[in-house]
């Protein structure tokens, strides 16, 4: 997925579409998110979220910083998720954040 907003871009590239589970709650062992950020410069707060889209309630969410040097520079970051639980049936997505503005989305 690609996104663009006012002064950032990012690139979240997704392995699977669907994860089937037997019965819920289902723990999905490990997930790993890839993302590629560029036009961005300076010391920014960042965030990954995991949300329900049915309604919007975040899962977690896990706040951190990156340090941009140069707007020209690509950051890329990888989360290594592990035992991470889905309630029930739904479509859950992983957001990106820097600062206030959402830079991509992935279900």
């Amino acid at each position: 997925m690609h996104s663009r907003g006012q002064h950032q871009q990012a690139l979240a590239h997704r392995h699977f579409q669907r994860h089937l589970c037997p019965s819920f709650p289902c723990i999905h062992h490990e997930i790993a998110v890839y993302l590629a950020i560029t036009e961005v410069h300076g010391r920014v707060p960042c965030e990954l979220r995991m949300i329900a889209l049915t309604d919007g309630h975040i899962i977690f969410n896990l706040p951190g910083e990156a340090n941009f040097n140069s707007p020209m520079q690509v950051v890329e970051i990888v989360f290594q998720l592990a035992a991470v639980r889905f309630e029930h049936p739904g479509v859950y997505a992983f957001e990106f954040w820097a600062g206030n503005e959402l830079l991509a989305r992935a279900r």
